[in-house]
């Protein structure tokens, strides 16, 4: 299998895994000589034998069966009636060869945006509810459709004005490796900052912290959006995110993993459904999963 074929069968996998009714296939991959018998005997035994686990190992041999695979397999879901898995496969392949510049990095390039020429979307960023973030997202109206283009990530600007409250973090005192109880627990404890009286000279430097930090918060669409569920398997966001750290979080810092979330949940539905997130993490973080 070619490096293209490669990487549509790997950006479709989480949908292909969730969707993939292998149970129907078994018979048109022996007839199109995609897989021999002993080959659909190890894929169906593959892990506990769940629909999942044979669907995910079906995802990952077709890499190794040749040229042709995607096509035969494409071919095979059509013939078993899947033809949204097909579709999805076929329109992949399709943009990726038709467009090999969809796969490259994008430089994008800073804009200075003067003030008056930006606008504002349904509410008066000026004007937040009080101790929320403004709903309204602000963009250059002069930039559209030149570069605010369909697919191109579109720099915006978060109204921050019109608050007054002033963070004042909170003191981080470390312990020393001599202070410290053996087996205890080693994160630094913290406690609230404080103005020092009579003044705000200090003797000492005093490390501290915004209060808000380390925080994460994840939506399954963005705000005033429905977030739709399936019927049967439940809720698209929280099904694809089980997914995604099933197969992705020995590897992948919390971040990453949400962006491939957000880009499976993207490509379901007639309708459709975008997850994001508010970061104000200082690190990566990564999950402990083994």
């Amino acid at each position: 299998m070619d490096d293209a074929d490669r990487q549509v069968l790997r950006r479709c996998r989480v949908q292909l895994v969730s969707e993939l009714q292998v149970a129907n296939l078994w018979d048109a991959l022996l007839t199109c000589e995609l897989f021999q018998p002993d080959m659909i005997e190890d894929i169906q035994r593959a892990g506990s034998g769940s629909r999942r686990d044979q669907a995910r190992q079906l995802v990952t041999d077709l890499e190794t069966r040749g040229s042709r695979a995607l096509p035969l397999f494409i071919s095979c879901l059509e013939d078993t009636g899947q033809h949204s898995l097909a579709s999805l496969l076929r329109t992949s392949s399709q943009t990726a060869r038709r467009d090999p510049e969809a796969i490259r990095h994008l430089h994008l390039k800073p804009v200075a945006v003067r003030p008056e020429e930006l606008r504002a979307v349904k509410q008066d960023p000026s004007k937040p509810a009080p101790g929320r973030l403004p709903p309204a997202v602000l963009g250059p109206e002069k930039l559209y459709p030149q570069v605010l283009r369909p697919g191109v990530p579109r720099p915006v600007d978060i109204g921050a004005g019109g608050f007054k409250k002033k963070d004042q973090g909170f003191e981080v005192v470390s312990a020393s490796r001599e202070d410290r109880v053996p087996g205890g627990n080693p994160e630094p404890d913290a406690r609230p900052f404080q103005e020092p009286p009579g003044g705000y000279d200090q003797p000492d430097a005093v490390s501290s912290l915004p209060t808000p930090s380390d925080i994460f918060v994840s939506y399954s669409t963005f705000p005033g959006f429905v977030s739709w569920r399936d019927t049967k398997s439940g809720s698209w966001y929280i099904e694809t995110l089980d997914d995604v750290l099933e197969q992705w979080a020995p590897s992948d810092d919390l971040q990453s993993l949400l962006l491939r979330v957000a880009n499976a949940v993207s490509e379901k539905g007639t309708y459709k459904q975008i997850p994001g997130c508010f970061n104000f993490l200082r690190k990566k973080l990564f999950f402990k999963t083994s």
